[in-house]
């Protein structure tokens, strides 16, 4: 027969084991950690959000520059881009980057004008630059112009910032 014994009484072999012991102080000072890390991960997560909650203007370009290629290409598919002359060996791209260059040029100027848009836009600048010059320079029948022409739009961008600055 074996015997019996309440959980305190069983021998030290046989007792099931504890949970470490904390005191009551450690216990909240842990929890005020964890509260803290929370926030700061919910603040962090919200900051995020927060930012490009407030700026439609650059997600209302985007979905522009979205549907601007799908016109294009629809306009290719169905036969209305130009294909004769200079712009026999233009692709559609290339017209796409012309017109994603020229939304972006539009969208940096309404930022430097509008104070409610207002951002840096230097890279605007210089990337819808760029865009134009890639895209132009096939359509121009040459593509040797490319980088002198990015060379002027980083300077001409350069001087823009430096005119507008707040």
């Amino acid at each position: 027969m074996s015997e019996e014994y309440p959980p305190s009484e069983l021998p030290p072999s046989e007792q099931p084991p504890q949970p470490p012991h904390y005191s009551w102080e450690e216990e909240k000072e842990k929890e005020k950690e964890q509260e803290k890390e929370q926030e700061k991960e919910a603040e962090k997560g919200a900051a995020y959000a927060e930012k490009y909650r407030r700026d439609p203007l650059s997600a209302a370009f985007w979905a522009g520059i979205l549907i601007l290629a799908g016109l294009i290409f629809l306009a290719d598919n169905m036969g209305f881009l130009p294909n004769t002359g200079q712009f026999r060996s233009v692709e559609v791209w290339h017209w796409i980057a012309v017109g994603a260059g020229l939304l972006l040029f539009l969208e940096a100027i309404i930022r430097l004008v509008s104070p409610d848009y207002a951002r840096p836009v230097r890279g605007r600048f210089i990337f819808a630059g760029a865009l134009i010059a890639v895209g132009l320079s096939s359509m121009l029948g040459n593509p040797e112009i490319v980088w002198p022409l990015i060379l002027v739009i980083v300077g001409v961008s350069i001087l823009f910032s430096v005119i507008f600055r707040r």
